[in-house]
């Protein structure tokens, strides 16, 4: 009999640099938008990719718990989709909590969600004014995993995403350098890289996130011996 396929839904965080721009919204709200997709990818991002996540400031740091649970009693209420996953920006030496919204296809919905939250019982910040900048976020988010060879994983949510384990968790700047060296020294490999912890059974993965467009097992496996190398 042939084994079951493996799937694994779970959550965990995501830390990665993205450039964000201030977001209008109807409620005045301190809001973000990122300015790109991919930051560290050189490539074209396919064109059914939405570039932009929305981070909503909210006033104080709700538990990621309450996040979840508000976000789904919305979606079961509303009639367009959205995701939802609490987040951290850092901006101007502080740390700002904040709900992680994608896949809102029509800006026109926004109203109706900030109202919802509201209604949840979600405070958010007052907009001020913001210009273009560059900043380190944490997102804890829900995945939805495949394992595959070597410590490795493919993102079922997103099939230009792949992940592999690693030994340690690292520091933002060690994990930097090192994705850095290896862009330096490897032109033929052009993709975008995150640091990850995956909550298991059998304790946390500390893992690296990839983006490529059509990323192969086997580029996959060059960039995953080229870190182990540096680490």
């Amino acid at each position: 009999m042939q084994n079951p396929r493996l799937i694994i839904e779970t959550v965990g965080t995501i830390s990665k640099k993205e450039d964000l721009v201030f977001f209008e919204n109807p409620k005045n709200i301190l809001a973000f938008e990122t300015a790109q997709a991919y930051p560290g990818y050189n490539g074209v991002v396919p064109q059914d990719y939405d570039p932009n996540s929305l981070f909503l400031i909210t006033k104080e740091r709700y538990l990621t718990e309450k996040i979840f649970k508000v976000s789904q009693k919305i979606r079961s209420n509303v009639e367009f989709s959205f995701s939802a996953a609490f987040a951290i920006v850092h901006y101007q030496n502080r740390e700002y909590p904040a709900i992680r919204l994608k896949g809102l296809k029509n800006y026109s919905f926004m109203s109706e969600l900030l109202n919802a939250y509201v209604e949840e019982g979600v405070l958010f910040e007052k907009a001020k004014s913001v210009k273009e900048f560059n900043t380190l976020l944490h997102v804890t988010k829900e995945f939805h995993l495949e394992p595959m060879e070597n410590g490795c994983y493919k993102d079922l949510a997103d099939d230009q995403m792949f992940y592999f384990e690693i030994p340690e968790d690292l520091s933002w700047e060690r994990f930097e350098k090192i994705i850095t060296e290896i862009k330096y020294n490897s032109k033929d490999i052009n993709f975008d890289a995150a640091l990850s912890l995956i909550y298991r059974v059998q304790g946390i993965v500390y893992a690296v996130r990839i983006y490529k467009k059509s990323l192969t097992f086997v580029e996959l496996g060059e960039i995953k011996e080229r870190f182990f190398k540096l680490l």
